[in-house]
């Protein structure tokens, strides 16, 4: 689930964090905080192109959605990479 994630995440367990997101987007690619969060580990993990993918695909997404408060970070989390 995305709280066990997050869980992995702050628990710097990065690669079970990535996965379970990566099976999270693969299983509902319109699970938009998952993009976010992908992204910021990918960053930390030294995976850049990985991170703007994510990041990319979940403003894509938040656009469609019309989510502008999560299309805003992901936004700014991208122009920082």
């Amino acid at each position: 689930s995305y709280a066990l994630a997050l869980e992995y995440a702050g628990a710097g367990q990065t690669p079970k964090a990535i996965e379970m997101l990566e099976t999270i987007i693969g299983n509902d690619e319109n699970y938009l905080a998952a993009y976010y969060q992908l992204g910021r580990l990918y960053e930390e993990a030294g995976k850049l192109d990985k991170a703007r993918q994510s990041l990319s695909k979940g403003i894509l997404i938040a656009q469609k959605q019309g989510n502008s408060k999560i299309l805003s970070e992901l936004r700014s989390a991208l122009e920082n990479l």
